[in-house]
């Protein structure tokens, strides 16, 4: 199980940087909910450390209950970190994937078919 995991950070990895350098599109977003696995928050953070890419302090309100709270952007790579930290601030994400899909540029997306 671990060789497993360890393949899919690797190629998760991999996705960003090819993100970053925009030969691939990448938004990641997540709230600050703990877990007793990788929380989406430290797989985030541990994409960026990796990168060597920065997160920026924002206070945005997306929708009447999703506050954006910091953004960290290279390339065509994104990760949105929204305040909340219950099991129904994570789910509000899939309630409003939409706003996601708008920051996906669909030329972009055209040229990455592969």
């Amino acid at each position: 199980m671990i060789a497993a995991q360890s393949r899919l950070i690797c190629a998760t990895t991999h996705f960003a940087k090819l993100a970053s350098e925009r030969k691939k599109t990448f938004v990641i977003t997540h709230t600050a909910q703990e877990t007793p696995y990788a929380s989406t928050t430290e797989t985030a953070n541990t994409l960026l450390e990796s990168l060597g890419i920065d997160r920026k302090p924002l206070t945005r309100l997306d929708t009447d209950s999703l506050q954006l709270v910091s953004k960290a952007t290279k390339g065509n790579f994104t990760v949105l970190g929204y305040e909340g930290i219950t099991g129904q601030d994570h789910l509000l994400h899939l309630r409003n994937i939409h706003l996601w899909w708008r920051q996906l540029n669909p030329r972009s997306l055209d040229r990455q078919k592969d």
